[in-house]
């Protein structure tokens, strides 16, 4: 279950963007803070309950909250990993904070554990949150 949910969620770029990665950081840092960067965690809004739950607060009705999904394909790991180095955001401000021993290990532990095709590429599924709701009469 675990890996599907990553498989789903491992691209979003706004709600939780590297749920591997965070799983992946606290396997492999000692006294690791991956769990407090976790974006799923440092945004509750990102998740349908909670933005079903603040357009009801703000008194709108028929608040429907659905997840939009797209395949994402990387064709290896460098290319998926690329990214998490250049300390932009959550993710990837983690990962230029450990140690070069931390990031390897990092690195070889996501390179193992995400899934891959049967040419070797990275299928993901990339995920945002649509809210849809009306201002009542």
């Amino acid at each position: 279950m675990a890996a599907a949910r990553d498989r789903a969620a491992a691209k979003d770029p706004r709600c939780g963007r590297a749920p591997a990665l965070t799983r992946s950081a606290r396997t492999v840092a000692e006294g690791s803070n991956a769990a407090e960067l976790d974006e799923a965690r440092r945004f509750p809004l990102c998740r349908p309950d909670p933005l079903r739950r603040l357009f009801e607060f703000v008194a709108l009705g028929s608040v429907e909250v659905r997840s939009l999904e797209a395949p994402t394909r990387f064709a290896g790991f460098d290319e998926y990993w690329e990214p998490f180095l250049g300390g932009q955001g959550p993710a990837p401000g983690y990962v230029a904070s450990l140690s070069g021993t931390q990031r390897e290990a990092l690195r070889a532990r996501l390179e193992q554990t995400l899934p891959r095709d049967s040419d070797g590429g990275i299928p993901l599924t990339a995920r945002a949150w649509a809210v849809r709701a009306r201002k009542p009469q």
